[in-house]
């Protein structure tokens, strides 16, 4: 039996980007969004008026935290809603889980500055996944990182980090 209020998404137009807190590249990215169907924005330094992330239409869907947001998850609401995992986010990580049909999917919009050490981050990631336990996971981020595998021209520690955690948390999965 089919209850004809379910509505099912076949696939998801996900964007990330560096606002850096930049009032054109939010106008920008919430035009662009809309002009080619984008459902999700993974968002780091989002431009803010008064605390909150300004800029986006009333109408879309906005996850962050409530104190000077550095990361956030953007959602177009014409397709898409989101519900925020606040146990597991703060103001450089957010997490939101969405239903797709069938397939819960967890998203992850991570800003990680350069001026603090990324122990703190990946232990909290790793943290978060433990408890979350996702069966579908996107993560996507500023980290400040460098390596060749992201066409980096140089490498360093924070680089290597990223991919140690990659390389020991997630199961790739075509979904």
């Amino acid at each position: 039996m089919t209850n004809n209020n379910q509505h099912f998404i076949e696939k998801v137009n996900v964007i990330q980007i560096n606002l850096h807190n930049c009032m054109t590249a939010s106008s920008t990215l919430a035009q662009h969004m809309l002009e080619n169907s984008i459902d999700l924005a993974l968002i780091q330094e989002p431009y803010l008026v008064d605390n909150r992330i300004a800029l986006f239409p009333i109408n879309f869907q906005k996850i962050h935290s409530n104190i000077k947001p550095k990361a956030a998850i953007l959602i177009n609401p014409m397709k898409v809603k989101a519900m925020i995992l606040e146990k597991h986010s703060n103001d450089l990580i957010v997490w939101a889980i969405i239903n797709f049909g069938n397939k819960n999917i967890h998203f992850c919009s991570i800003y990680l500055p350069p001026s603090k050490p990324i122990e703190e981050a990946i232990d909290k990631l790793n943290q978060d996944l433990f408890e979350i336990k996702p069966q579908y996971l996107v993560i996507g981020g500023d980290t400040n990182a460098k390596s060749s595998v992201w066409f980096s021209s140089t490498n360093d520690r924070r680089g290597d980090r990223i991919i140690e955690f990659v390389v020991q948390n997630i199961t790739w999965r075509h979904i």
